[in-house]
């Protein structure tokens, strides 16, 4: 895997996630973040948003969640309807 290809690290990520290892998809999530210059940024956030909440790491979701609603990119509205959830259930 060529570890500076965006696409090579949110496709390792995606199959990190389907196997439910969290941190590792993370990890690969947000390289492709960092990367900025490709066209999975915001997907990567989501999906990275995804793997926060399955390890119970509410806050850092929240955090992330929050980010995505400010970018108004394709994911706010999902953001937004999940914020709402998240805070609903305290």
């Amino acid at each position: 895997m060529d570890n500076n290809n965006p696409a090579a690290r949110f496709f390792s990520g995606a199959s990190y996630h389907n196997l439910k290892d969290y941190n590792k998809a993370i990890q690969d999530y947000n390289a492709v973040v960092r990367h900025n210059d490709n066209i999975f940024v915001e997907q990567a956030e989501w999906y990275s948003v995804m793997c926060l909440l399955k390890l119970d790491e509410r806050d850092k979701a929240l955090h992330q969640l929050q980010a995505i609603v400010m970018r108004k990119g394709f994911y706010q509205n999902k953001a937004e309807l999940l914020l709402k959830q998240i805070r609903k259930q305290g």
